[in-house]
């Protein structure tokens, strides 16, 4: 209070995407399951949660999100209208994997609440095969401003130095977990920025691969049509001549 008067934090208003940007990632997501791993729930969070979520309506991409606590879920829960809340397992096994599956493409929205969320969300996504995870920690990616991209095996002990002091225990335990049980990438970034991470080409945070985030090959005839639509996107949004 400055001088008698309430400065109260103003919420941050929605990003800006694209039509162009919404259009590509709906399509590259479609009928797709995205795991977001939520230690951490703030009101922004919660939005931008609410209108991804929406957002990917129409491209049948399905979501797993994994909180804290019941209140967590509930609060996660409220503006989605819907979805279906359920315990992570006592145990990893088969069985509980199982049930994970059958739950996933029941609803389109599930929330799983485990208190350990980071390792849950990767213990998910390697046994769900989801195309993509997502871990959120206040502290977002590796590095002020954050690194877009980072290896694991070539800048591993730089990461256990930033992530140990991080508010989600376990983090770069989890993000280990996830890619050597078969995720591709992990990206880190603050729950706010999930939105941004997941609807625009600039993303948010720092995406983590095992190793080198590119392969190069010799195209084959079977990749021009793809090749061919994304050179005109980039065209069209200004990014490519």
């Amino acid at each position: 209070m400055i001088k008698g008067v309430a400065v109260i934090a103003a919420a941050r208003s929605a990003p800006v995407i694209t039509p162009a940007e919404h259009a590509f990632f709906v399509e590259e997501f479609r009928g797709v399951t995205i795991v977001v791993g939520l230690p951490v729930l703030t009101p922004d969070a919660v939005q931008g949660l609410a209108r991804t979520i929406s957002g990917y309506a129409t491209g049948d991409t399905r979501f797993v999100l994994v909180v804290r606590d019941d209140e967590a879920a509930a609060r996660v829960a409220e503006p989605i209208h819907g979805g279906r809340t359920v315990p992570a397992p006592l145990q990893w096994n088969a069985d509980a994997l199982a049930e994970l599956w059958i739950a996933t493409t029941d609803a389109r929205v599930l929330v799983v609440v485990a208190e350990a969320t980071a390792e849950a969300s990767a213990r998910i996504a390697a046994g769900l095969g989801a195309s993509k995870l997502v871990l959120t920690d206040p502290g977002g990616g590796w590095g002020d401003p954050p690194r877009s991209f980072a290896e694991l095996r070539r800048h591993r002990r730089s990461l256990e130095r930033a992530l140990s002091e991080r508010a989600t225990p376990g983090l770069l335990d989890a993000v280990e977990l996830a890619l050597r049980g078969g995720a591709f990438s992990v990206n880190l970034c603050r729950p706010e920025d999930v939105e941004l991470e997941l609807f625009t080409f600039d993303g948010a945070g720092t995406l983590i691969t095992l190793n080198g985030y590119l392969g190069v090959s010799d195209l084959r005839v079977d990749d021009f049509a793809a090749v061919e639509d994304l050179v005109a996107r980039g065209v069209d949004t200004g990014i490519l001549k």
